[in-house]
């Protein structure tokens, strides 16, 4: 189905009112993340507490056609302390949103029983702990963001088979260890991946070729070493893929030369090594060529040499004499050059 169907859908059930009330047990769980995020002294809290959370009057609470709590949108609400686990007892909830608030503790494991959850959104609080493996449960779940918290351990324990998930935020946490080769291999419907910022190390899964429809790929700021996975290339709608500030240390993959689609490719702050192939040439809508600060040697090739894209080849082992097109006076961007 189609994002605009499915965004028609929601606003539908979302603002569709009947006269019959919610559920006590939906009633009592939202009054308990009331009582719990000390809902007294939120930004607004307008009308919570008072009669039928699907009146309308709630304020952030959105509900269906039939009166199931759907949607709970309180970002930047002010929020505090930790998340009641209690979220069985809202099995209609399709969206949770709670971003920029000052929620602490874990992740409740109950969110793992919400079969109908679409859309989780936690990002910028101060969880910690793991992401627990309930939420692996949650087979309708296509876009998590948990983006600037604290949280530890290998996220696609819990996360590596729901092959529902669209996009994937879990960049600037503490997440850490090498990823499964395999961890990707059931993001089919994934379009967006961001796991910069942690500590990651190992190599980059090979399984990253299963994600067919990726377009952005941000694995910066990690220390993952080893190779490029040739795989990359297979991804003929990747935009942008953000690898720099790793540990990497191996030579470029000609594969990558197939990424038809890829735009922005940042790469520096490694060690990489070895010559620049040609078949980076192929790269036809690339406006951005960033590998300064690596090992790279040998000639650098023509294709370097456009008008229309921005190439920073700074600091390598590049040959002697480089070409006017990067040496000339104010250019910087292959400088300096091994004799």
């Amino acid at each position: 189905m189609k994002l605009a169907s499915l965004a028609a859908l929601f606003a539908l059930a979302f603002f569709t009112r009947q006269t019959s009330a919610a559920t006590d047990a939906e009633r009592d769980a939202l009054m308990a993340i009331y009582s719990a995020t000390n809902g007294t002294l939120w930004t607004n809290n307008a009308n919570w507490g008072e009669g039928d959370p699907c009146s309308g009057r709630w304020f952030g609470v959105g509900c269906s056609s039939s009166n199931r709590v759907v949607k709970l949108f309180l970002a930047r609400n002010g929020l505090r302390r930790e998340l009641p686990d209690i979220f069985h007892s809202l099995p209609a909830l399709a969206v949770l949103d709670l971003d920029h608030n000052s929620l602490s503790s874990t992740i409740p494991p109950s969110l793992g029983a919400v079969p109908s959850l679409i859309s989780l959104d936690l990002s910028w609080n101060a969880l910690s702990g793991g992401i627990p493996p309930q939420l692996g449960r949650s087979h309708a779940l296509a876009d998590i963001k948990l983006v600037q918290n604290k949280l530890t351990g290998q996220p696609f324990r819990a996360l590596g088979e729901l092959s529902s998930l669209r996009t994937i935020w879990l960049n600037d946490n503490n997440f850490s260890g090498t990823l499964d080769p395999l961890s990707f291999e059931n993001f089919t419907s994934l379009t967006y991946m961001d796991l910069s910022s942690n500590n990651f190390t190992g190599p980059v899964p090979r399984s990253v070729a299963s994600m067919k429809f990726l377009e952005k790929l941000y694995l910066h700021d990690n220390r993952f070493s080893g190779e490029i996975p040739p795989d990359v290339g297979s991804l003929k709608r990747l935009k942008e893929l953000f690898l720099h500030n790793n540990a990497l240390n191996e030579s470029l993959p000609e594969e990558l030369g197939n990424a038809i689609s890829l735009k922005y490719c940042y790469l520096y702050d490694n060690d990489i090594q070895g010559e620049i192939p040609e078949a980076l040439g192929r790269l036809k809508f690339i406006e951005r060529l960033w590998m300064s600060n690596n090992r790279l040697s040998g000639l650098l090739p023509p294709f370097l040499q456009s008008p229309f894209w921005a190439a920073d080849m700074r600091n390598n082992l590049f040959e002697c004499p480089l070409p006017a097109w990067c040496s000339s006076a104010g250019s910087g961007a292959c400088v300096p050059c091994v004799a």
